[in-house]
């Protein structure tokens, strides 16, 4: 049975999700799903890491925010890592026809009286 750990800085949803769609690929794939979620911090991720690394067969999944964390947890699992966000998400504003977001100025009854 192959563990396959799901990192995650807030519940664990979006990792879970794309994990379970990804090895529905793969039925005859025996599994085991390790949450780690909630890791928001550098020493959280070194438990995560830590955990990853000891179990050389184990596939990582991780749909992290931060790309600090993101590039030290790519770093430790080398081959064997699914980020959403690195992998299988553009950067916002990256596909064609994108314009850069503008900031609306207040409507002139918002500012306050002079």
């Amino acid at each position: 049975m192959r563990r396959l750990h799901l990192v995650s800085d807030h519940t664990g949803l979006t990792v879970e999700a794309m994990a379970r769609a990804l090895m529905a690929q793969f039925p005859d794939l025996e599994v085991a799903f390790v949450r780690h979620s909630f890791v928001d911090g550098p020493e959280a991720l070194d438990d995560v890491i830590a955990a990853a690394v000891q179990d050389s067969e184990a596939l990582v999944f991780s749909s992290l925010v931060n790309p600090v964390m993101r590039a030290r947890l790519r770093a430790a699992c080398p081959g064997r890592l699914f980020d959403f966000f690195d992998d299988y998400t553009p950067p916002p504003g990256s596909h064609p026809g994108a314009t850069r977001p503008t900031r609306r100025r207040p409507a002139a009854r918002h500012r306050r009286p002079q």
